[in-house]
Formats: C-alpha cells, sequence, structure tokens
C-alpha cells in the first residue's frame, strides 16, 4: 500500500483538539500523509485551533457549516486522495505506530477492504469495577472487546468504532448516511457502523487490528450509570434505523430483538457479580429500545409504509 488520508472532524472540540493534534503530530508515518481536519458548524475556537502547522503532513483544512458528524465527514471524503483512508475522533489519543499497524495490515490482508482499530478508554476519573468490566467487554464507552486483541481477525460491522477505523481507496465513493444516522442532527448516530457495513457489503471481510490503538477520553459526566443507559438507548434505536436502511425484514428483526431482551433480562438475574449485571441490564436496554423504536415506526404510518 502506498499513501494515507487521516480524517478528523470536529465540533466545538476546543477544549480537546489540543491532545488530539499533540498525538497526531507525535504519529509514526510509515508513508506520505494525507491530514484532513474538518470544522463542522463549530461556534467556538476549533476553527482557530485547527490552524496549528503540521510539517510531516499534507494539510487540508475545511469547514462544514451544516452541523452534522455525516456531512463533515462526507465533505473530507471529496478530498481523501490515499490509498488508506484512516478515521478518528477529536476525544481520541493514539499510540504512535497506530498508521504502521494500519499499513501492515492492509498489505497482508489484501482480500481486506474495511479496518477496525481497538478503542481502549482513557479515564479522566478512577474507575468503578463495572465500568472497567462493560469497558472491556465492548458494551460502552465505545470501546473495543479486549477478546479481539490476540491477533487479526474478521468482526462484525457492528464492532467498528466511529473512532478508529480504515478503508481502501477503492472504497472511497461510499458516503455516510445523512438522513437517518447523522450524528449531531435529529439522527439516531451509528454511521460509522452504517458505512463500514455498506463496505462489508460489497464482498470483502472486515479485519480487526488489534495493534491499531487509540485511547478514547471518558470524562466523569460520561462515567454515571445514567449517561451509560442514555448512550446505550441511542445505540439500540440506532441499530434498528441502520436495519431499517438495510432493507431488513422489520418482523425478522422484531422477534430477533424480543427474544434477546428476554435473554438479557434473565441473566441479569443470573448474574454473580453486580459488573456482569449491569452487563447484562445494558443489553437489555439496548435491544428495548429498538423494541420500542419498531413499535414507534410501526404507529406512524408514513414510516412504515416507507421503503428502507
Amino acid at each position: 500500500m502506498g499513501t494515507i488520508s487521516i480524517i478528523l472532524c470536529s465540533h466545538n472540540g476546543e477544549r480537546l483538539l489540543p491532545d488530539t493534534l499533540d498525538s497526531l503530530a507525535a504519529l509514526d508515518l510509515p508513508s506520505p500523509t494525507q491530514l484532513i481536519l474538518v470544522d463542522n458548524a463549530s461556534t467556538d475556537r476549533t476553527w482557530e485551533i485547527l490552524q496549528r502547522p503540521f510539517e510531516r503532513f499534507d494539510v487540508i483544512r475545511l469547514q462544514e457549516p451544516r452541523r452534522g458528524k455525516s456531512l463533515a465527514l462526507n465533505l473530507a471524503l471529496e478530498r481523501a486522495a490515499g490509498d488508506l483512508i484512516v478515521f478518528t475522533d477529536d476525544d481520541t489519543t493514539r499510540d504512535p505506530d497506530w498508521l504502521t499497524a494500519y499499513l501492515d495490515a492492509g498489505t497482508h490482508h489484501p482480500e481486506a477492504l474495511c479496518f477496525a482499530g481497538q478503542v481502549r478508554p482513557n479515564w479522566s476519573a478512577t474507575p468503578a469495577r463495572w465500568q472497567e468490566y462493560i469497558a472491556d467487554h465492548g458494551g460502552a464507552f465505545g470501546c473495543s472487546k479486549i477478546s479481539f486483541n490476540d491477533r487479526v481477525q474478521p468482526i462484525d460491522a457492528s464492532q467498528v468504532k466511529g473512532a478508529n477505523f480504515a478503508i481502501r481507496g477503492a472504497a472511497r465513493a461510499l458516503r455516510f448516511d445523512t438522513e437517518r444516522l447523522n450524528y449531531g442532527q435529529e439522527g439516531a448516530g451509528g454511521e460509522d457502523t452504517h458505512f463500514a457495513s455498506r463496505a462489508g457489503d460489497l464482498g470483502h471481510p472486515i479485519l480487526f487490528v488489534p495493534d491499531a490503538v487509540v485511547r478514547h477520553l471518558i470524562e466523569p459526566e460520561d462515567m454515571s450509570i445514567g449517561s451509560v443507559l442514555g448512550r446505550t438507548r441511542s445505540i439500540g434505536r440506532s441499530r434498528w434505523q441502520r436495519l431499517r436502511l438495510q432493507g431488513e425484514p422489520p418482523e425478522l428483526e422484531l422477534r430477533r430483538a424480543r427474544r434477546r431482551f428476554r435473554k438479557a433480562v434473565k441473566n441479569i438475574f443470573r448474574s454473580r457479580s453486580r459488573p456482569e449485571m449491569v452487563f447484562w441490564l445494558l443489553k437489555a436496554v439496548f435491544w428495548r429500545a429498538q423494541i420500542k423504536e419498531a413499535r414507534n415506526e410501526a404507529a406512524t404510518p408514513a414510516a412504515s409504509a416507507e421503503t428502507p
């Protein structure tokens, strides 16, 4: 593989961006690298902060005045020229060999079109055991499962995290959904998972690359059980909207959601520890959110008649 493009979009990221940009500046660059920075309708100093110099990168700075992560990502994709295009977020830092790991995976696995890296928590306060447990099991905080960390391996699109994934330049014509899943507008989020799913639909595996590591900042207000439950509901709604976009039969998916909800509830009461109980509680909330989304859709004639 040859050149690399990095895409980073930010909305009102002035407090987070300095650490993120410092992390980018410290990366090992195994190949010529383009850095595309997008200010997504910010009202703070984001645009000013994005002007910092990057001597080793070919930098493109863009402004997307319409709020919505998908819109900003699509604008960046129009300018991405790399043979490998890597996506990350403004509340993360990276290990120095982040790009090297992706480049190696792309070189040794030509069959793959999409790659997902490891996301570990960067706790801003000491976590409780339940918080560590669900982060390690990929249940919250935008983290990947540590059980994936032993080798490069195929994964489902649902395990792709927007803070850390990559595609080959051959897939640059794909675009992020700007209607149902556009995070930051009225969309439920999950545009990253849907994008990866579409890449997988082209007939190529999605590979997990454990050595491509980013660390996601988890702030105190994001660590409460209330915050985690709220985010889990949003992810559940997003999954239902994503499946509808993909044309999955709603009756089949609703039956699956009900079955898995019942299983999660049973496991809550079978849990042997508080961390395990919280894990299954989140699973129940996740599936319950999809059941509720399906009911809301069925109650809206225009939505139920819509062709996904």
